[in-house]
């Protein structure tokens, strides 16, 4: 997927790729009958926005058994990595072929990642 068309999109990817997608307008019902969708069901959400707009607000935060993605929905907490396979996974469950996951790296440093400044100063790093 091409991203140089989305204007807001930094250059170290710092909005999921959920996100970019919604400005393209991408719509869709949760409409199966599948494990995830049922969960976002009984938080009374029911179409692609909504689930991403609960998916993005929910903390950071590890869970129990990260193979098992109901986990971010029920602990109310997920990490980069699972929330995205959340996403994923539901986009599948009810077909929205049009949903990419993509894999941003960047050069973290003290700019793009505040919490890390003290410790790249003191190593004399500019980034990782």
């Amino acid at each position: 997927m091409d991203l140089s068309g989305y204007s807001n999109v930094s250059p170290y990817l710092e909005k999921e790729i959920a996100t970019v997608n919604m400005k393209n307008n991408i719509q869709g019902a949760l409409n199966s009958n599948h494990k995830l969708t049922r969960l976002f069901k009984r938080l009374n959400i029911h179409s692609w926005k909504e689930a991403i707009d609960h998916i993005r607000a929910l903390p950071y935060g590890r869970n129990k058994n990260r193979q098992d993605l109901t986990l971010v929905i029920l602990e109310g907490k997920g990490t980069c990595s699972s929330k995205h396979a959340l996403a994923i996974t539901l986009a599948k469950e009810n077909d929205l072929n049009n949903i990419d996951l993509i894999l941003g790296i960047f050069k973290m440093n003290g700019e793009n990642t505040p919490k890390i400044k003290s410790i790249l100063n003191k190593y004399e790093i500019e980034y990782i």
